[in-house]
């Protein structure tokens, strides 16, 4: 085992290559999480049966056209790493908790009502383990973060220009009126997204003293407030206190204080969207759409009545984003309690090895019609990443990965304990921190082609074979 980690640390799974393939590679690299972040995807590929209007699908993930630019990537990954393959194996012994845990998933088409479904599910999630396998072992910690920011910065900048521009696009319909959704096919999954930009464009920030990254960083916190999402605004106050708690304890005052100022940021827009029902999106929308007004009366009329204009505006930010009964189950707090009451009576009836991998989430033709008739609207995910892995694989499977996270955990804070403060070193935490909150209120644990799996794969093997790039 010792000469198997000396052999890695020393670099040797990293090819020598010219500088233009170095640069192609980063491009793929940079595109292929553009895909697994879900970033506009949903505008060029239609899944099975339409786009839902609703989040994080397994299903829609694997289907349509989109699933051969997936195994595109799946293979290119497969042949740019297919020399270490002794590495791999015996990594995979090492991190052996998370491996088991696909090889369940693999089994469980035995058990599953739709084996079908659950093979080509079990693929997809294959593939995007192996590309974070690929990340892990083509890319050292910094540079891993250096990618996931150009990736980000794409993004956000590519959402604010939808919103802004492009608002027919850029901006959810419906009950979710004006919310942003930005590149993303819906708000949930831009929410989703903005905790993990932060983190990335924060630790950059902070290393190279980068006006960029602090631009950015504010950026990603605005969009993340536009987005509406509470679980997501939730999480990122809970895991930037953390951060700032930790920056505090060393003497980092500067950079607890921006932290703390980015959590008062996001507290204070959760706070008022739960306490006042104002949405900073539909402020925002207001005010272009009085603007709009004035502007069009100016020109007809020469004039405009100003406090008719910002009665109308105070009267529709508060509560803008109408709810119908299915909605107010979909985002509200209770609405989720009762869905999960419900999924533990369903899990309860399969403890041990669960429904098989996507074998729960069927609509009418499988067990969630049940579901679907009791919390009366229509959920295609539990809407807690732990839950659906139990739902998924039974308590074995949420066992499994629990060992992998501990593990990972451990060594994380062992190396930043054991080391002098290197704001490189706060990722892999804040990571497991941010997977552990997210997936409280979102169902984006296990789940194929999307790089929250993709960034704890390559984290938690860059933890066994690269431990002094944590220092």
């Amino acid at each position: 085992m010792m000469n198997m980690s000396r052999r890695i640390n020393q670099g040797s799974f990293r090819m020598k290559v010219p500088r233009y393939l170095r640069f192609l590679e980063w491009v793929f690299v940079i595109v292929s999480m553009l895909v697994f972040f879900r970033a506009f995807t949903w505008l060029f590929f239609s899944p099975a049966g339409g786009a839902p209007d609703n989040s994080i699908d397994k299903i829609t993930a694997i289907h349509g056209g989109l699933m051969y630019v997936y195994i595109s990537i799946y293979c290119v990954a497969a042949l740019l790493i297919i020399r270490q393959w002794r590495d791999i194996l015996e990594l995979a012994f090492r991190e052996k908790f998370l491996f088991i845990l696909l090889v369940v998933a693999a089994v469980s088409a035995i058990w599953s009502v739709v084996p079908k479904i659950t093979l080509a599910s079990w693929v997809a999630l294959s593939g995007t383990t192996l590309f974070g396998v690929y990340f892990a072992f083509r890319f050292n910690l910094c540079e891993q973060l250096k990618l996931l920011a150009w990736t980000s910065i794409i993004v956000v900048g590519s959402s604010f220009v939808a919103a802004v521009f492009f608002p027919e696009t850029g901006l959810m319909t419906g009950y979710h009126q004006g919310l942003w959704r930005g590149v993303f096919i819906h708000k949930n999954i831009l929410g989703m997204v903005m905790p993990l930009a932060s983190i990335t464009f924060f630790i950059l920030a902070a290393k190279h003293t980068s006006w960029l990254y602090w631009f950015c960083f504010c950026l990603a916190l605005i969009l993340l407030a536009l987005s509406g999402s509470k679980s997501s605004l939730l999480a990122y106050t809970a895991l930037f206190s953390g951060i700032s708690a930790y920056l505090a304890l060393i003497g980092q005052r500067k950079l607890c204080l921006v932290a703390l100022l980015s959590v008062l940021v996001a507290g204070s827009s959760l706070g008022a969207q739960v306490k006042l029902g104002i949405f900073p999106a539909a402020i925002y929308s207001e005010i272009r759409q009085i603007l709009s007004v004035n502007a069009q009366k100016e020109r007809e009329a020469g004039g405009v009545n100003v406090w008719t204009s910002v009665r109308a505006f105070l009267n529709r930010a508060r509560g803008a984003a109408p709810e119908s009964a299915d909605s107010a189950s979909l985002t509200s707090a209770s609405g989720r309690e009762a869905l999960w009451k419900e999924l533990r009576k369903r899990q309860q009836k399969r403890p041990v090895l669960g429904y098989g991998l996507s074998g729960f989430w069927l609509g009418t033709s499988g067990p969630s019609k049940h579901i679907w008739e009791v919390v009366h609207w229509k959920p295609n995910r539990a809407h807690n990443g732990f839950l659906e892995l139990v739902l998924d694989l039974g308590l074995v499977g949420l066992a499994l990965f629990l060992f992998s996270f501990a593990q990972a955990a451990y060594q994380s804070i062992k190396q930043l304990r054991m080391t002098s403060f290197n704001p490189v070193g706060i990722y892999v935490p804040a990571l497991l921190a941010y997977i552990l909150l997210t997936n409280i209120g979102e169902s984006a644990l296990f789940v194929p082609n999307l790089l929250v799996w993709v960034c704890y794969v390559s984290a938690a093997i860059s933890l066994l074979m690269q431990p002094e790039q944590v220092r």
